[in-house]
């Protein structure tokens, strides 16, 4: 599938279709684990951050969270509504070694009609999904191994229909390194991913057999916030990408993305694409956020500009009420628009 980088980065790919990045979950900075004083039989591990506690009779700690999202809303592009409901558990574990932090994570989900909202709808959207493995990885300091989120920053607009992983799952069986602070905040990974990716984004992936994509990222986070560049390359074809995210707080109470992205098809290609986008949030309160942006991109003599708005209202810790609507114009007389409503419960 010779122009599949384009499909899958391209501001155009992207825009139709509806932090440190994701990866940085996998593979955490390392520290020493402590307990607790208490004389409970279970007791609580705050090494590696809250909600852990030491498995009984060992020293790894053990943390379990999960999800549940039922969400609503409207599809221009089918002219119907629709219901979707998302449910996951996620199991991690942590123990300090000689070694580093050894820490693994398991992430199962399960769906159904999750992105039929996605625009445009037709692109494969909408397809009833089986329980799945979403994430699986172990990791050693800064090492890691197993089917892990992609190294690239997936980032583009706030909100939840507009980014990288909107379009197809990029996750991938992989090797790779993310670093903590290097010094001045400085951080950086590279990895070796697997090209057949799972989910809907097997027509997206980079590569057609089983020679693998190589990604990179680095970057910086600081007081201000963050910058990165990422970047994928595809050994199959020659074809790669390369994004700039940059996550601003420089204003109190509200922040701001700017993203730009290119890609390359290849060998035996000219076909090229690129897009910017540009997004803000702001906390009105301290239990309501609002958020909007606006994207543009081009493949060769194709454009497309999307644009979402919306806002999430947090009445208790853990308990998420969202709304979000988009509106896309590709550039052909398709301009099309959805909404979604969320009632989302994580713990």
């Amino acid at each position: 599938m010779r122009k599949s980088i384009l499909l899958a980065t391209s501001a155009l790919a992207l825009l139709a279709s509806g932090a440190v990045a994701s990866a940085a979950d996998a593979v955490p900075t390392p520290e020493a684990a402590v307990a607790a004083e208490g004389s409970s039989y279970v007791r609580v591990c705050d090494a590696f951050g809250t909600g852990y506690f030491y498995i009984p009779g060992s020293e790894a700690c053990l943390r379990v969270g999960g999800q549940i999202e039922f969400s609503a809303g409207y599809d221009s592009f089918q002219d119907e509504g629709y219901t979707a409901t998302e449910a996951r558990i996620d199991i991690e574990t942590a123990q300090d070694s000689e070694f580093g932090a050894i820490k693994t994570k398991l992430r199962i989900s399960s769906d159904v009609n999750l992105d039929g909202y996605t625009i445009p709808s037709a692109w494969g959207a909408g397809v009833d999904r089986d329980t799945q493995l979403e994430i699986a990885t172990i990791s050693v300091g800064g090492f890691y191994v197993g089917y892990a989120e992609t190294l690239i920053n997936t980032d583009v607009l706030y909100g939840d229909m507009l980014d990288l992983e909107t379009f197809g799952d990029l996750n991938s069986t992989a090797i790779g390194y993310l670093s903590g602070d290097l010094g001045g905040g400085v951080y950086a990974g590279f990895a070796v991913e697997d090209a057949r990716r799972g989910g809907g984004a097997d027509f997206a992936r980079f590569g057609e057999n089983d020679k693998p994509d190589l990604a990179g990222r680095v970057g910086v986070k600081q007081a201000w916030g963050t910058f990165d560049v990422s970047g994928l390359y595809g050994t199959e074809n020659e074809n790669w990408f390369v994004k700039a995210t940059a996550d601003l707080d420089v204003v109190e109470n509200a922040g701001f993305r700017l993203t730009a992205g290119y890609g390359d098809a290849g060998k035996d290609s000219s076909d090229d694409a690129w897009f910017v986008a540009g997004a803000g949030k702001y906390n009105f309160t301290q239990s309501i956020l609002g958020f909007a942006g606006v994207g543009y991109g081009e493949e060769n003599d194709f454009d497309g500009v999307s644009a979402n708005a919306g806002a999430v209202w947090t009445p208790v810790a853990g308990l998420d009420v969202k709304g979000e609507v988009i509106y896309t114009d590709i550039g052909s007389g398709l301009d099309t628009y959805n909404t979604k409503l969320s009632l989302v419960r994580s713990w």
